[in-house]
């Protein structure tokens, strides 16, 4: 059955309650099933969150979390599998620093796009991957912009924003308002899952369903690392330091 996702109204919730659906077997592993979770799975280049579900007294790990056709599948070890049941009650927790440092490198990633696309109103922003090693943000240039002075001039724009402290948005909406606000972005969007709008300051707002910090202050340590092309694919790689929060 689906899992209703609170964490897409509140990224900044690190504990919650829950109860157990169902349990299975995948290519990962044993995973648990409930009928909501604050856990983020792995996806739109963002990586699953982790942290522990205690059930009946247990301390279990989560140690990957998937999703599959609207179920969110928790990975726990295999010693914990037999002693879950069914509609019984679970604590969530999920480990607070990787959530956040995952949520700053994925606004990260926006506010690299979102520069590129303002600098250079021709590049369609189309994948982002915001892992702590190889981050980037990968876009369609068919008018194979000069990379020349690139770096630093988005790294110019990044402290500005950093500076000026601009929000994060996001609210749930459709299939047909998001392709009204990107038409180049509409065949990249999927049709089958809950669309969801994330707008960071003035900018124009981008389909996501990762979790985001509340403002570009938290975003101390960006900066572009490397730019790649690969025929009218253009590759901005970013690197993201500082305290996490």
């Amino acid at each position: 059955m689906p899992t209703n996702l609170q964490y897409l109204n509140d990224p900044y919730r690190f504990t919650g309650e829950a109860t157990v659906t169902g349990k299975g077997r995948g290519e990962k592993g044993v995973y648990i099933e409930l009928d909501q979770t604050i856990f983020y799975p792995q996806g739109g280049g963002q990586p699953s969150d982790s942290g522990y579900i205690v059930v009946a007294g247990q301390e279990i790990p989560v140690i990957f979390v998937g999703a599959l056709n609207g179920a969110v599948q928790h990975f726990v070890p295999e010693a914990h599998f037999e002693a879950v049941e069914n509609d019984v009650p679970a604590r969530l927790v999920v480990d607070r620093p990787h959530r956040i440092q995952n949520a700053r490198l994925h606004t990260a990633g926006h506010r690299v796009g979102h520069i590129l696309e303002t600098l250079h109103p021709r590049l369609i922003p189309i994948k982002g991957y915001h892992f702590n090693e190889g981050a980037h943000v990968e876009f369609i240039d068919e008018s194979r912009i000069a990379s020349a002075g690139l770096i630093d001039a988005v790294n110019e724009k990044i402290v500005a924003d950093i500076e000026a402290d601009k929000s994060v948005y996001a609210a749930m909406s459709n299939f047909n308002d998001v392709s009204a606000i990107r038409p180049d972005l509409a065949p990249f969007i999927p049709r089958d899952k809950p669309t969801r709008i994330v707008r960071i300051g003035d900018y124009k707002a981008l389909p996501c369903g990762g979790t985001h910090m509340r403002s570009t202050s938290e975003l101390t340590g960006l900066q572009i690392t490397r730019v790649k092309r690969k025929k009218d694919r253009l590759r901005i790689s970013y690197s993201l330091d500082g305290e996490r929060r």
